[in-house]
């Protein structure tokens, strides 16, 4: 059992010979029927377990537990486990880790659930009085750099921020999309340089994409770069690869059209060519056709 001594309320965690970790909290069931209170009576408990100790000090961590729902005569799980590590004390939060585990990163979420989803985080909406409004952000996460001279670093020092923005709401649900907000020169300026979502632009697609530039570039030499457009079959309606472009379906241009390269020679490719046109001093009609019978 823990005792606690001294003016300030201190609590002992640890003491030379003793184990290495030590309840020092906990937080008790009381019922006639429970035979072991501080066990199979637990509801939650904080401990504390010596990691290293020396003359100089000694250094710990915190580990809070909750009962198990699937074993209420046991101690309970840990829920999160508290300790700074390496010479800089970097900080480790670890949330669903069990004493042989170690988190391994500031915040380190994992989930105990055996199923094929892996660890989710949820963010939810803000507002008190209703769900959302069209137009709010169901959350995000921004990416900042951490310096004084910032006026704050939440604005003039995001770099970059991913968030979600609610497009539709009704009782049924909600229909949103995901974007990617960007810095523009350095005074916080931003701009949501990337939308993902059913509906952007007037287009009645799931996978409609909003963007001002898309640049594809290759991984490698061998690896070359590649975009394309298919049916709902998985049929190629468009592909531009290495530079060649290929289009099953029609071709329609608005505007004037340069084509270069082409052959000096009669081409063996088998197909045709049709141009026609006119303008204000050729009013009729007119057209090329080239082909190769």
């Amino acid at each position: 059992m823990a005792r606690i001594f001294g003016n300030k309320i201190g609590i002992l965690g640890g003491f030379s010979g003793s184990a290495s970790e030590v309840e020092v909290l906990n937080f008790i069931y009381s019922s006639g029927s429970i035979r072991d209170p501080f066990t199979s009576g637990s509801i939650a408990s904080i401990a504390v377990k010596t990691l290293t100790s020396s003359s100089n000090g000694a250094q710990g961590e915190l580990i809070f537990r909750a009962s198990d729902s699937n074993n209420l005569s046991s101690k309970g799980s840990p829920i999160m486990r508290l300790f700074h590590t390496g010479n800089n004390n970097e900080p480790r939060v670890g949330i669903g880790f069990s004493e042989s585990e170690n988190p391994l990163r500031p915040l380190d979420v994992k989930s105990s659930v055996d199923d094929t989803k892996g660890t989710e985080l949820l963010l939810r909406s803000a507002r008190t009085t209703q769900g959302a409004l069209t137009g709010d952000e169901g959350g995000s996460i921004n990416f900042t750099i951490d310096s004084g001279s910032f006026a704050d670093i939440t604005t003039t020092g995001s770099i970059a921020k991913i968030k979600t923005k609610v497009t539709d709401i009704g009782s049924g649900g909600a229909q949103g999309k995901l974007v990617y907000e960007l810095s523009k020169g350095v005074g916080g300026d931003a701009v949501d340089a990337f939308e993902y979502g059913f509906n952007i632009g007037g287009q009645a697609l799931y996978t409609s994409v909003q963007t001002a530039s898309l640049i594809i570039k290759d991984f490698s030499t061998t690896g070359k770069s590649s975009f394309e457009m298919r049916d709902f079959t998985n049929n190629t309606r468009f592909s531009v690869n290495s530079g060649d472009v290929e289009i099953s379906g029609s071709l329609g241009i608005t505007g004037s059209a340069n084509i270069s390269g082409l052959p000096t020679s009669e081409p063996t490719t088998t197909g045709s060519l049709w141009i026609s046109g006119s303008s204000i001093g050729h009013p009729n009609s007119g057209y090329l056709m080239v082909f190769n019978p």
